[in-house]
């Protein structure tokens, strides 16, 4: 298996830190979707608050997604709809 070299195209390395960024979310947003169930299950106004804080919580993840994809690969669109639909 090669070792990435620190001299590597800086391109690459924003997508692949993109990349690692979305599976990293991916895996997050599982818990707080359980979270917010149990929330909601206890007491709905619970849920409905855990469910805002999330939200408002998503939105640097989908900047910590969407930035490094678009820098690396120059295509802000696809970058933008990685992140709205996996955060």
């Amino acid at each position: 298996m090669e070792v990435m070299a620190i001299e590597s195209d800086p391109a690459e390395r924003m997508t692949r830190m993109g990349l690692l960024n979305t599976i990293v979310v991916a895996l997050h947003n599982f818990p707080e979707g359980v979270a917010t169930f149990m929330a909601t299950l206890a007491e709905p106004t619970l849920g409905l608050a855990v469910a805002v804080a999330i939200c408002a919580h998503n939105i640097p993840e989908g900047f910590a997604i969407a930035l490094p994809l678009n820098v690396g690969s120059g295509t802000p669109v696809a970058s933008s709809l990685c992140a709205w639909f996996l955060t």
